[in-house]
Parts: structure tokens; sequence; C-alpha cells
């Protein structure tokens, strides 16, 4: 899902991504809480979420998915020591408060319907703007 709401063809995408041998890595700001996004079945490499926008969670929260295999081989922390295990455990103080929001976050989402009740809420407002611009063309187009 783009800022603009177009819906990219994430399965297509990676099989071009793949046949050039190339990984596919996706910025999911705008979809994750927003639409269904299924992982497996798009083929996508690595999966980035801002928690804080759709799923409301705590400012400077986030996820990063990135699919077994020749992905993390490929995909290395570039500022982090130690390769890989950088993504399960690093050093510095942990932001436990970020942590605990983000879940409390990912729990209220899924206690108020979660993603099919976030498309079908968005679907209705998508419906309700457009019956208004409709009846404003209709009201206005004898002026």
């Amino acid at each position: 899902l783009t800022t603009t709401g177009a819906r990219l063809p994430l399965s297509e995408l990676s099989a071009l991504a793949h046949d050039a041998g190339a990984l596919l890595v996706v910025d999911g700001a705008q979809g994750a809480g927003n639409v269904h996004v299924d992982l497996d079945q798009s083929g996508v490499d690595a999966y980035t979420v801002s928690a804080h926008k759709w799923l409301l969670a705590p400012t400077g929260s986030g996820l990063l998915y990135i699919r077994s295999g020749r992905a993390q081989q490929k995909i290395k922390p570039a500022l982090l020591d130690g390769g890989f295990k950088a993504y399960k455990r690093s050093g510095g103080t942990v932001p436990y408060q970020t942590i605990a929001g983000l879940k409390y976050a990912l729990d209220v989402f899924d206690a108020v319907g979660g993603v099919r009740e976030t498309e079908a809420h968005a679907a209705r407002l998508r419906e309700r703007t457009r019956r208004g611009i409709v009846e404003l063309a209709v009201r206005y187009e004898g002026l």
C-alpha cells in the first residue's frame, strides 16, 4: 500500500526481483494494520513496519521481517557488531517501555477487530466520501 492508497502486486514484484537475482525489500509503513499482507504468499524477502502509524504504537517502534534462507544470508546489519545475531540481541539500553507499548498496541488492535475491521471501516469511509462527492456534484450542477 502506498501513501496514495495504491496496492502494489508484491507477489509479481517479488517474482521479478528473484528472476533477476535480487531481493525484494518492502517498506510496509502504510500497510501494517491497514491492509492484510500475507508475507509467506507475497514472497518478499524483507518487510519493515513503522508501528506508530496504523497500529498506533509508540513513536520509534517498529518491526522487521526477514525471510529465512537467502535473505538472512544477504541482509546484514550495517552498523552493528555480530552479524545476523545482532537482529536477535544487541548491546545497549533496551527500550522496554517501547516494546511494552508495541505489545499493548497489538493487543488493542486485535481486540477491536484487527486488520479486517480496519479494512471494513476504510471501505465504509471511502463509500461515504464517494456518496458525499456525488451529492455535491448533483447539488451544484445546476449553478
